[in-house]
């Protein structure tokens, strides 16, 4: 069966032909046909009988004895009019199709001809990236950049297009759903890891993988937790002027980055440093190289702090043994 499939979608079907479907995330387009066509223009109607002739002017006179020439006759009622010609056809509307990601799949045809002698309509297409194509298209093609926003973990007031797949829904950044840490695309990414490496940062140009589809003009950046174990207090951030000043952003998981879970965002292709830190461990102002992780290691990340009644405790049972000890030695002077 076709139709449309979005994620947060909306459908604005406006009046004189256009028709617009919206979505933040993903939208797909199954075997449909999208229509906004012009209409033909009407025929003429026929003409209207001609209408009598006027009476003529009386004859000439002349120089002849005879006397003056009579009136003519009444001229014939002239014939019907021909019918008029075909109007204009209307002009072809407007087909929109928004998402950050627009996949098609199956047959897909997008017609806004115009009606006789007019102009075809348009398909406008907003995408940050595209699946496939529609396999016919009579309109005039339009393409510009779907859904984006502000970015809080690159510095600076940088855009970036809207993920869809991650858990809370459609967002710039977020934790990714249905992959792990131990997926296979991100096990070959991080193959590199040690026995005391715990979390990983990474960028690919590979979003396809993940997502489908190549965003055009922006990389993947993933933050993984290799353990099974939660990482708490996870902050990243993004420098693409190379600053040096260790930029840092929480990302606002208030139960930490849980056991192989995996926190994805994209970020411009451009040259950037990037900073990283988890539970006290840090990495800052790093180069990340396309698809080369760089690795937390468990013995910073998995330092605990023992709270204060237990070392209180501990304390006092170090005062307890101190004591002992000096009783002992005043009984053997």
């Amino acid at each position: 069966m076709g139709g449309f499939y979005e994620e947060d979608p909306t459908c604005k079907c406006c009046r004189g032909g256009a028709v617009a479907i919206e979505a933040a995330g993903r939208l797909t387009v199954d075997t449909t046909t999208a229509s906004a066509r012009g209409a033909n223009g009407s025929l003429g109607q026929s003409g209207r009988n001609g209408q009598g002739a006027f009476t003529p002017l009386p004859g000439r006179t002349v120089s002849d004895p005879a006397g003056d020439g009579g009136d003519g006759g009444r001229g014939g009622r002239g014939g019907a009019g021909g019918s008029g010609g075909q109007g204009g056809g209307g002009g072809g509307g407007t087909i929109g199709l928004t998402g950050s990601i627009v996949s098609f799949t199956g047959d897909n045809s997008v017609n806004a001809a115009g009606g006789n002698r007019a102009s075809a309509g348009r398909f406008v297409l907003k995408s940050n990236a595209t699946s496939g194509s529609a396999t016919s298209v009579n309109a005039n093609t339009q393409t510009f950049a779907g859904p984006q926003a502000t970015n809080n973990l690159i510095l600076g007031d940088v855009f970036t297009p809207f993920l869809p797949d991650l858990e809370g829904g459609v967002a710039v950044s977020g934790i990714l759903s249905g992959f792990g840490a131990d997926d296979r695309f991100f096990a070959s990414l991080f193959q590199g890891a040690g026995q005391n490496d715990v979390a990983a940062i990474a960028r690919t140009s590979l979003t396809d993988l993940v997502f489908g589809a190549l965003f055009d003009g922006f990389d993947l950046l993933v933050l993984a937790n290799l353990s099974t174990e939660t990482l708490s207090d996870v902050r990243l951030g993004v420098d693409p002027g190379s600053t040096g000043t260790g930029f840092l952003q929480d990302l606002g998981l208030n139960s930490g980055l849980t056991g192989m879970a995996v926190f994805a965002t994209l970020i411009p292709k451009d040259g950037t440093t990037f900073s990283v830190s988890a539970n006290g461990s840090s990495l800052l102002n790093i180069v990340l190289e396309n698809d080369v992780a760089q690795f937390l290691e468990r013995s910073s990340v998995s330092e605990i702090p023992l709270p204060a009644p237990i070392l209180l405790l501990l304390s006092a049972l170090a005062g307890l043994g101190i004591l002992k000890l000096r009783k002992r030695s005043n009984a053997s002077a």
